[in-house]
């Protein structure tokens, strides 16, 4: 959030979660409640419960890194993430539910 910070709370106000009278950084705490909030009233599985090896999940990894950067969709990012990162990000996703 640290380089969007001004949009994702323009985002805030606009999903309604925030108002425009909330600093930038309270917005952008509203906002990410709210997006923790719906993965949970949606029921989002983690990748385990989606059914995704572990296993087979360690395996592609790198694949899946090499195709993120080949795709260009980093690059549509407020920070561009290196491939290490990147590699982390994909990490957390297991490790991390995405409906707390």
């Amino acid at each position: 959030i640290p380089l969007a910070a001004a949009r994702y709370a323009e985002c805030s106000v606009a999903l309604g979660v925030a108002n425009e009278s909330d600093g930038i950084a309270q917005a952008n705490l509203k906002l990410i409640q709210f997006l923790k909030d719906l993965n949970k009233e949606l029921k989002v599985p983690t990748l385990a419960e989606f059914g995704v090896d572990k296993a087979e999940f360690d395996r592609v990894l790198e694949t899946m890194v090499e195709q993120a950067f080949a795709s260009g969709s980093p690059n549509n990012n407020p920070r561009v993430p290196n491939k290490q990162e990147m590699r982390n990000l994909y990490e957390r996703l297991w490790y991390t539910p995405l409906n707390p």
